[in-house]
């Protein structure tokens, strides 16, 4: 083990004390051989050097006769006692030529190319390089286990692989560790943690369900590693490995890009799925349409590359997280290099877990979707990508008719919020947005898309407020009403919350849809800051529903189901949701659109923006802490009411 130290004084007293041992010993042999200490080569000069360490008085053993020589460059030299030269004192290493190790002065150990350890003399272990355990002099014992830094996968593990693939447990032989999967938030069990292997660039590649930080020893990108798959299991189209033994680390750092097969231009990538499963890969292509679900955590969304277009199992697969920074990417050119391609049955899904792996290259200028009042002098303004927050500099960007002004601006991410001079309840304003409000990519707004319509703030003063609809129950992932089945009708959903201090009785209650009821309550009693759902059916076995009390499953909150066979009604194409009282007032009212944001058929629930917040709507995982499509009975981050 190599000890540093800035100070030189203590440098060389570190020296003396690991390397005069050695050059007296040479001393003494040289004299027994000669009978005294001359050598046969050129004359030197014996001189006196006392060493002190800073803090401490010099003991006897710290001041020795040094045998000098002086060199051609001024350094100082050491003779050994047989004529050869030891170490210079400049920190470099001189071969005595005997093969053996020689100190540099510098109070570090260097190999001596013959395998094996020297003692540095401090008590503490040098590695020799070869991996095996060496005393230190100390009675304790130090391993050093060192995988070849310039180890390469055994392209012959390629056919262990298929093996496995094939359903066949077994030995896999130095592949390499080409991509770590995480457990992304609110991700089903079978979508959990893993990592990929792959030994040459065409492939196979294979998926290992195994989560890699809790392996012994932990796995990272670039590790050569060898392992015996003891369980293989068919999931999803996928065949993975769930169970290993016997892993070892082969070797570390071996860069695999190597292995990372461009699909840019193949037509095959749907079709010959198989070839592609969990390897590698690098793309450039285009997002083509929205995200849409991608199972529970995830979104998807159809690309189309010089290779392959027009084909919707050609697809982006990423966290939610990820898809809600991105925002409306249609029409973007984009990059990915190095990144998993997943599958799900015979959906081709290229997949990565944070923008980092993304670059994108172009995009249609940014667009104003929407503007809300929140109060009397805020307007929030949302627009369909994130903008870059430096190119919001104040009011003077937000222009208004009638007089109404903006005196700030706040960027946060797709949205502004803009502080303005007093609006009047209920009066229609025409909000417009200066082209130097520009997004990532320094795209100012598009001026066919960057005026919007809102009303002047009114303040809201029923108890109850409509929370969350869902239209548009995603296919997969769809089961809002957790009965275990996906149904396009009885998995929409209404969400009331009682935002009042005081409960509320709901009986003769009414939930519309455009003009026609689709929900009558009975005797009910809501209670203060608490939810109910109503469904659009399904939940056939289940007890707690059309009770009153709270449901387990939902948080606490109160859950019904629509009596008709036609459920709710939630037409995908946007309608307008009322809540009315026993007496037929409304009490609320919610409407969702065919496009923008606040858009019903995209396979997520559309918000109050944030919860309980008047007369606002946003798609639901573009919600900050969103994680799902849905959250009937909670609050869109998953928290209870």
């Amino acid at each position: 083990m190599a000890l540093e130290t800035k100070d030189p004084v203590e440098r060389k007293v570190r020296w003396m004390r690991r390397w005069i041992p050695v050059v007296m010993f040479f001393f003494a042999l040289g004299a027994a051989m000669t009978g005294g200490f001359a050598c046969d080569g050129p004359k030197t000069e014996q001189t006196t050097e006392t060493q002190k360490e800073p803090t401490a008085e010099a003991t006897p053993e710290e001041q020795t006769v040094i045998p000098e020589e002086k060199a051609a460059d001024g350094s100082e030299t050491v003779a050994d006692g047989t004529g050869e030269t030891v170490a210079d004192g400049t920190g470099e290493t001189v071969a005595d030529g005997t093969g053996e190790t020689v100190a540099d002065g510098t109070g570090e150990t260097v190999a001596d190319g013959t395998g094996e350890t020297v003692a540095d003399g401090t008590g503490e272990t040098v590695a020799d390089g070869t991996g095996e355990t060496v005393a230190d002099g100390t009675g304790e014992t130090v391993a050093e286990v060192t995988p070849e830094s310039n180890a390469a996968p055994d392209p012959a593990a390629a056919t262990q692989i298929t093996a496995v693939r094939g359903g066949t447990a077994g030995d896999i032989k130095k592949v390499a560790v080409t991509y770590l999967k995480p457990l992304m938030p609110g991700a089903s069990a079978t979508d959990g943690a893993g990592f990929f292997v792959q030994a040459t660039q065409d492939g196979p590649a294979l998926f290992v369900a195994v989560d890699p930080s809790t392996t012994t020893p932990p796995l990272s990108v670039g590790d050569i590693i060898s392992f015996k798959a003891d369980t293989v299991t068919a999931s999803q189209g996928r065949q993975e490995v769930t169970a290993i033994s016997n892993l070892t680390v082969d070797g570390k750092g071996y860069d695999v890009t190597k292995l990372a097969q461009d699909i840019s231009a193949k037509a095959d990538v749907v079709s010959a799925l198989d070839s592609y499963e969990s390897e590698i890969v690098s793309l450039e292509a285009k997002f083509k349409g929205a995200f849409a679900s991608g199972g529970a955590g995830y979104s998807k969304i159809t690309v189309e590359s010089a290779g392959l277009t027009g084909d919707a199992k050609f697809l982006v697969r990423v966290p939610v997280a990820v898809s809600t920074d991105l925002g409306d990417v249609d029409g973007c050119t984009f990059s990915l290099r190095g990144v998993p391609m997943w599958r799900f049955t015979a959906d081709a899904q290229v997949s990565f877990f944070s923008l980092t792996a993304l670059t994108l290259k172009t995009c249609p200028a940014p667009k104003l979707l929407s503007a809300q009042a929140t109060n009397a002098t805020t307007v929030i303004l949302t627009f369909n990508r994130r903008l870059d927050g430096t190119s919001i500099l104040g009011g003077s960007q937000f222009t208004f008719d009638k007089g109404l002004t903006a005196s700030s601006s706040t960027a946060l991410g797709e949205r502004v919020e803009l502080t303005t001079g007093q609006q009047t309840a209920d009066e229609e304003y025409t909000v417009t947005v200066a082209a130097t409000v520009k997004d990532s990519l320094g795209s100012g707004v598009d001026a066919t898309a960057n005026s919007v319509k809102f009303k002047g703030f009114r303040p809201f003063t029923s108890s109850l407020m409509i929370n969350e609809i869902l239209a548009d129950p995603p296919t997969t992932g769809g089961d809002a009403n957790k009965d275990g089945t996906v149904n396009s009708t009885h998995d929409e959903f209404v969400e009331i919350v009682n935002i009042s201090a005081n409960a509320v009785n709901l009986s003769g209650y009414k939930i519309l849809v455009g003009t026609a009821v689709v929900f009558t309550f009975g005797s009910v009693s809501l209670a203060a800051g608490k939810a109910v759902v109503v469904f659009g059916g399904g939940m056939t076995n289940d007890t707690e529903v059309g009770t009153g009390t709270p449901h387990s499953k939902f948080s606490g909150s109160l859950v019904y189901k629509a009596t008709a066979s036609s459920g709710l009604g939630l037409t995908n194409s946007g309608k307008i949701v009322t809540l009315q009282d026993a007496t037929g007032a409304t009490l609320d009212t919610l409407e969702y659109k065919s496009s923008g944001a606040c858009k019903g058929d995209a396979d997520e629930s559309v918000n109050r923006a944030p919860d309980l917040t008047p007369y606002s709507c946003e798609r639901h995982k573009t919600l900050p802490g969103a994680t799902t499509a849905f959250s009937p009975g909670t609050k869109s981050d998953g928290s209870s009411f």
